[in-house]
């Protein structure tokens, strides 16, 4: 059998298991700087980002303003990857805002095409929460 030409599930799995664990830097750098990055839905932070930093920028810095510490996704479940380019991965995170009585619950389906291992190049999310 031929070896797997982009990441499997339990890669991937791993790959976001940093976004848990406190390092996210681990994540991000196998996203690709010139990633294309779309928000869905109908949120402040929904849109188009055509680079890592315009995301972190546009999207991750407003998450993080107002919680009480930085968003911890947990993996849920993880389809696709292998011999597909591209990987649906379901993720959850329970936090807290900054005034510490309002809780923040989000789940987030999170499509992405691996162009060539090891970078994510293109993602959609869908965030619920």
């Amino acid at each position: 059998m031929a070896p797997n030409r982009y990441p499997d599930p339990k890669e991937i799995s791993a790959l976001f298991e940093n976004l848990s664990n406190g390092n996210a830097e681990a994540f991000f750098s196998r996203v690709s700087p010139d990633v294309d990055w779309e928000l869905l839905g109908q949120h402040p932070l929904a849109g188009r980002y055509r680079s890592l930093a315009d995301w972190k920028k546009g999207a991750l810095e407003p998450i993080n303003k107002v919680l009480r510490e930085p968003l911890k996704l947990q993996v849920r479940n993880v389809v696709g990857g292998g011999e597909q380019e591209w990987a649906s991965v379901e993720l959850f995170a329970d936090a807290v805002c900054v005034n510490g009585s309002l809780p923040y619950v989000l789940s987030i389906m999170f499509w992405l095409r691996h162009h060539c291992n090891p970078h994510i190049h293109q993602t959609y999310d869908l965030i619920f929460g």
